[in-house]
């Protein structure tokens, strides 16, 4: 595939791939000579490394989404602004929340703090992971891919948070029950206290007669 021929794709509704995991659908964004960057409507801005490209599909479909949000306006500002290889938008987005790969076992979320010419390093968990750099077939920086992200982190604190309550209203109800049961327990210990003071009383007025 070269640059030249298909620079003529940008603006065009395009399906990269025919299945599997890193096929999309969008519209063109750049194309660069190892790489080329589409716009998909659920995942945002894709960058598809061109060597790990086997098949490019021109769509002839109305997309209704496109012109609804203006990407063509969009295409002419990215002209000038792509990276001129896959490395460098690579280092584009370091320090970063990226997704590496669509999907799949090798597909993962991280930040990026190191790119280098044979691997990147994404951090994850706490841990550091390198992914070399020839296994990359795609990779996605998106502000939606960092609000899914916060959503499910904020989603395992309110699960955390959720149990901890119940665990909280266990004890206090169970303080409660405990509480209880300790106040029926003086209660009937009083009533027989009163009952042998009155057996007493009467026992001791009898004598009295």
């Amino acid at each position: 595939m070269y640059t030249s021929h298909l620079s003529g794709l940008i603006g065009k509704l395009v399906r990269v791939n025919r299945g599997g995991p890193e096929s999309s659908e969008g519209i063109v964004l750049a194309v660069k000579s190892d790489y080329i960057v589409i716009f998909a409507k659920h995942e945002g801005v894709v960058y598809f490394n061109r060597e790990h490209i086997k098949s490019i599909t021109i769509l002839h479909k109305p997309h209704k989404h496109s012109e609804k949000h203006g990407h063509h306006h969009r295409v002419i500002r990215w002209k000038h602004r792509k990276p001129s290889s896959f490395l460098d938008a690579l280092r584009s987005k370091k320090n970063h929340l990226i997704k590496i790969n669509r999907g799949g076992p090798e597909s993962i979320v991280g930040v990026l703090s190191q790119v280098n010419a044979d691997y990147i390093m994404l951090i994850v968990n706490h841990e550091s992971i390198i992914i070399f750099t020839q296994h990359i077939k795609s990779f996605t920086p998106s502000v939606r891919l960092l609000n899914q992200y916060k959503g499910e982190h904020n989603k395992g604190q309110k699960q955390g948070k959720d149990e901890k309550g119940g665990k909280d209203n266990k004890e206090h109800k169970d303080g409660k029950d405990k509480d209880h049961k300790e106040g029926r327990g003086n209660d009937h210990k009083g009533d027989r206290d009163n009952k042998e003071h009155r057996d007493g009383k009467d026992h001791k007025d009898h004598d009295h007669y």
